[in-house]
């Protein structure tokens, strides 16, 4: 029976993709499903009059162009690299389509063959730092780096989102929502709205937004610039779990990595990597998480604990049942390598820097669900060629036909490691090292690195294959910092994700596009999301002030482990 829990755990895969529910009808129409013809979609860019027409300084013009041509980001940190990358190379990784002059003069309609998707070459978050947030004084250097963007907030955007349809409220700073508004003003928009596409950090804002303004028929003249954009392809990092699936299958969305430094990236010097490294597991942070914002259309600021109706294991309980299996594992070579909260706002680089360690000397990363259903940590800890262990399903992963998840990482339900930890804990007198008699679920790992080694070789392999579509750079060759010699990846002929983007949006728009000239209304979720079936939920019940403080302690009690194998 021991064997049969440890296999089922060890092996199981996500489950089955979660079926498209029926009151928005069918995912994508069958005829949409056919491939595009990629060799023939062009890339428009847009050129942005920021001085004459915009108010931009000079000066300030200037240095966005040289911050974005930089070989690093110059916002080092989550969407700001995204931006920054996508908004740069997508030009270089896609042929470009130039329309008549008399076309772009507005001395002719516009047209195009219906395969070109048009891009606005404006990274917010960097034009942001190069324009409005220059010269601000932050109040620590994660701000810095994020480019003055403190004042965003997640819960907050959301609610004028849904009560006030975002009208008069910024989610980036004047000069972006200026560019916006000369964008949705040009006949290349009001003609292929459908084909533009827009890096956000946050694509449900503006959906909300959007359908609040289709729920008080507000006039187009006076919808904000986020509500106008809402309706073309939206490129971020993550996205609301009720309607996600759909935005993506149906071409509204397309999700990327979430950028990370070059040093989370394993160097093999072309070696042969062991399938055991010097650490087993690596478990990033145990602060508390909590249930997935965003999800409650009556109340979207409120945390919403269930995906469609399905409750999901609370991320607090889980993260608190894997902290107890790190520290009731049996054996005591190698080690566990357990990292505890530290001071991310005060040096993000050293604690950067003290995981990439980390995820370079582990065999294994476990991925527990966070704030959201994506982290960071994903991306890092395949960089680092290190295997994720997934606490939450892989079919919101990126580049779903690109990148086989399910070959290069493992799946654990969260509900089989937190009924493990009550039962030893009951078991075992409810001590925090308790471990009763049911198999410790990191003592499998353990059994697959003694008893498979050959697997988990294949797994790194296709690691370090599949991760260059994870990772920003520029060009084929990769240049240093990011040169790791493996030789199964052939010289100039290196992905990147600016092509892993270019082939999902040429999909995007391509169903886009067939929508569009079958005369197909815009989609429930995003005009009408209660008649849709969007979740309505309680409230998840707040703990005290004393008791979080009290959990988060114990939680990061865990001791430090060594790196002796």
């Amino acid at each position: 029976m021991r064997a049969r829990c440890a296999l089922r755990w060890l092996l199981a895969t996500a489950a089955a993709a979660v079926p498209l529910w029926a009151e928005n009808g069918p995912a994508v129409a069958a005829e949409d499903l056919s491939p595009p013809d990629f060799a023939a979609w062009r890339l428009y860019t847009y050129t942005v009059p920021l001085v004459s027409e915009l108010g931009v300084a000079p000066a300030a013009a200037a240095r966005y162009w040289s911050m974005l041509a930089a070989d690093y980001p110059s916002l080092p940190w989550d969407n700001g690299g995204v931006s920054h990358y996508l908004v740069r190379d997508l030009p270089r990784v896609m042929p470009a389509w130039t329309p008549p002059r008399a076309m772009e003069r507005g001395d002719m309609p516009w047209d195009d063959d219906g395969r070109v998707i048009y891009l606005l070459p404006l990274a917010p978050y960097v034009l942001c730092a190069a324009t409005d947030f220059w010269g601000a004084n932050f109040s620590n250097p994660l701000m810095h780096a994020k480019g003055g963007f403190a004042r965003w907030r997640g819960s907050g955007s959301m609610y004028r989102a849904q009560t006030h349809c975002l009208r008069n409220e910024t989610l980036t700073c004047p000069t972006y929502e200026r560019a916006l508004a000369w964008l949705v003003d040009r006949p290349s928009w009001r003609a292929r709205e459908h084909r533009h596409v827009f890096v956000l950090l946050g694509a449900e804002v503006p959906r909300v937004a959007y359908a609040c303004d289709v729920r008080r028929a507000t006039p187009l003249a006076a919808r904000s610039v986020y509500s106008r954009v809402a309706t073309s392809i939206l490129v971020t990092t993550e996205g609301r779990r009720w309607s996600w699936r759909l935005e993506r299958e149906q071409g509204f969305l397309v999700t990327t990595p979430q950028w990370w430094p070059p040093f989370f990236m394993y160097n093999g010097s072309g070696a042969e990597l062991p399938a055991f490294k010097r650490d087993l597991v690596v478990m990033k942070s145990v602060a508390a998480k909590f249930c997935h914002r965003y999800d409650d259309q009556v109340h979207p600021t409120r945390l919403w604990c269930a995906d469609r109706g399905t409750p999901t294991p609370d991320p607090f309980k889980a993260r608190a049942a894997l902290v107890h299996a790190l520290r009731a594992r049996r054996g005591a070579a190698p080690r566990t390598y357990h990292t505890g909260r530290a001071s991310f706002m005060e040096d993000p680089r050293a604690f950067m820097a003290d995981f990439a360690n980390a995820y370079q000397h582990a065999t294994f990363t476990l991925v527990p669900h966070g704030d959201t259903v994506t982290s960071s940590r994903i991306y890092q800890a395949v960089g680092a060629l290190s295997i994720p262990v997934f606490l939450v399903e892989r079919d919101h992963l990126p580049f779903q036909s690109l990148v086989p998840w399910r070959d290069i990482s493992l799946y654990v339900d969260p509900d089989d490691v937190i009924t493990w930890s009550a039962r030893a804990s009951a078991l075992g007198g409810g001590g925090a090292d308790a471990r009763g008699d049911a198999p410790n679920p990191l003592d499998v790992l353990q059994q697959l690195v003694e008893r498979e080694p050959e697997r988990l070789r294949a797994m790194q392999r296709s690691l370090a294959e599949v991760r260059w579509h994870l990772l920003y750079h520029a060009g084929d060759h990769v240049a240093t910092p990011y040169e790791a010699h493996e030789p199964l990846v052939t010289p100039g002929m290196r992905p990147s994700a600016a092509r892993s983007v270019a082939h999902e949006l040429v999909v995007a728009a391509h169903r886009r596009q067939l929508a569009h000239v079958a005369g197909r209304p815009l989609p429930l979720w995003l005009t009408n999301p209660r008649e849709a079936g969007a979740p309505v939920g309680k409230r998840r019940p707040k703990r005290s002030a004393q008791s979080q403080r009290s959990r988060e302690a114990d939680a990061n009690a865990a001791p430090s482990a060594s790196h002796n194998a």
